[in-house]
C-alpha cells in the first residue's frame, strides 16, 4: 500500500477506505493540496488499453469543462497504473484516480433524496456533456458501437429459461436499432450521434442537492451510440427507482424537466427531443435488462430468497408487462 500511495504523492496514512465501493473494485480516498481524490483499484477484467482510452477521453471532457469526474495522473504521468509492478498477471490490478465530486449517487429516489428542481439540472448537465462529445468527435478514439460492446442495451448471452416471446421481442427490436445505428455510423459530424456514457444509471450520477451540481462518473461502458440512448437510460432507471405516494405524477414532472433542461442546453441546432424519441430505446433497455438479469432472478428462486434493491423494483410485474406489450412509460408501475 505504501508503494500505491507513493504513486500519487501521498503517505500511506493518507489512504482511507471509501464508503463508496464498486461491485468489483476497491476504492480509497486521499487528500492532496486541499483536494479530495478517489483512487480505484480494479481487477484485470478491465482491458488495459480500453481503460487507458476511456481515461484519456474523460480527461479531454474535463478539459472542456464537461460535468465529469476529472482524472488525476500518477507521479509517473500515467492515467492508469498497473499495480503491483512485477507481480504475476493474475495478481495485478489497474489503478486510476480522479477528483471526488461533491454529492451523492442514488440507488432509490424519493422527495427527500432529490429535490424536484434538480431534474432540470440533470438534463442540462447531460446536454452539456453531449455538446462536448460532439466537439471531441469520434475519429481516433476507437470506441466500439453499442451493439459490439458490453452494456445495458446489448445482450451477449441468452439464458435458456428466458421466455421465448421475450427473446423474440428483443431480437426483433435489436435488429431494427442496430440497422438504424449502422446507418448513423456513416454520418460524419452528426450532432445526434457520438461517444455516449452507456451506463447512465442514477448510481453513476453524483448530485449535490445544495448547489444543484451534477457530475457523471464511471465511463467503463462508454461506446458509440445515439445521444438519446444516454437520456433513455437515465429515464429508464428513474422509472424503476423512484418511490413515493405520488410517484407517477413525480416521474412525469421529472421527465418533463429533464427534457426541457436537455433541449435548452443542446441548442436550436437540434430538433428538441421528446419522450417519443426515447420509446424504442426504453423498450430495448427493458427487454435487454430483463434478459441480462434473469439468471439473478433464477438464482434467488433456487435459493428461496427474495430479490432486493434495484432487481426487486425492476422485476415486479415485469414479465407480464413485456408480454402484454405495455409501453414502458405507461402509468401502471407494477403487477
Amino acid at each position: 500500500m505504501e508503494q500505491l500511495a507513493s504513486l500519487y504523492g501521498v503517505p500511506v496514512e493518507a489512504l482511507r477506505r471509501s464508503a463508496q465501493q464498486g461491485n468489483y473494485n476497491e476504492t480509497y480516498e486521499f487528500q492532496r493540496d486541499g483536494i479530495t481524490y478517489m483512487l480505484r483499484v480494479s481487477p484485470q477484467y478491465h482491458e488495459l488499453q480500453s481503460l487507458q482510452r476511456n481515461m484519456r477521453y474523460l480527461q479531454e471532457h474535463a478539459r472542456l469543462g464537461s460535468p465529469v469526474i476529472a482524472p488525476l495522473a500518477s507521479a509517473n504521468g500515467r492515467l492508469v497504473e498497473i499495480w503491483p509492478p512485477g507481480a504475476p498477471a493474475a495478481q495485478q490490478r489497474l489503478v486510476t484516480a480522479a477528483v471526488k465530486a461533491p454529492g451523492d449517487t442514488h440507488e432509490v429516489v424519493n422527495d427527500a433524496s432529490i429535490p424536484a428542481v434538480v431534474y432540470g439540472k440533470v438534463g442540462e448537465a447531460l446536454a452539456w456533456m453531449h455538446n462536448n462529445a460532439v466537439a471531441l468527435g469520434t475519429a481516433g478514439w476507437e470506441f466500439a458501437s453499442w451493439f459490439s460492446s458490453e452494456n445495458c442495451f446489448n445482450v451477449s448471452e441468452f439464458p435458456e429459461s428466458v421466455h421465448p416471446i421475450v427473446k423474440a421481442k428483443y431480437e426483433e427490436l435489436y435488429q431494427h436499432c442496430r440497422a438504424m445505428t449502422e446507418q448513423a455510423d456513416t454520418c460524419v459530424g452528426s450532432r445526434t450521434w457520438g461517444v455516449i456514457h452507456g451506463d447512465l444509471h442514477f448510481s453513476n450520477i453524483i448530485i449535490d442537492n445544495t448547489t444543484s451540481t451534477i457530475t457523471f462518473c464511471d465511463f467503463d461502458d462508454a461506446c458509440l451510440g445515439f445521444f438519446a440512448m444516454d437520456l433513455a437510460l437515465m429515464v429508464f432507471d428513474l422509472k424503476v427507482i423512484l418511490q413515493g405516494v405520488n410517484k407517477e405524477q413525480q416521474f412525469q414532472q421529472a421527465l418533463e424537466d429533464i427534457l426541457v433542461g436537455y433541449n435548452t442546453v443542446r441548442g436550436s441546432q437540434e430538433r428538441p427531443l421528446t419522450a417519443v424519441d426515447l420509446v424504442q430505446w426504453l423498450r430495448l433497455l427493458e427487454l435487454s435488462m430483463f434478459i441480462q438479469c434473469w439468471p439473478l432472478l433464477e438464482e434467488a428462486r433456487a435459493a428461496e430468497k427474495e430479490l432486493t434493491g434495484w432487481l426487486a423494483l425492476f422485476f415486479a410485474g415485469r414479465q407480464r408487462r413485456i408480454l402484454a406489450d405495455q409501453p414502458y412509460l405507461s402509468a401502471e408501475w407494477d403487477g
